[in-house]
């Protein structure tokens, strides 16, 4: 039986979605603007922390949950 000792991350906590708007302006309370653009890209402090170690190599396994 062979044991490994590389070491590795264990992230637990939450995924979603963050939501990018881009306006001309930053509008007053009550007042509307013209959105530019609007996209979309996973998100969530721990899947974000996941995706960040896993990049620069680290052995990473993410358990998560997402909000709704």
């Amino acid at each position: 039986m062979t044991t490994s000792n590389q070491k590795g991350l264990i992230v637990y906590g939450d995924i979603g979605i963050d939501i990018h708007i881009n306006t001309t302006l930053h509008p007053r309370p009550g007042q509307d603007a013209k959105v530019e653009n609007v996209f979309f890209e996973p998100g969530g402090s721990a899947a974000n922390c996941a995706a960040v170690a896993a990049k620069l190599g680290i052995p990473t396994t993410f358990v998560g949950f997402i909000l709704y």
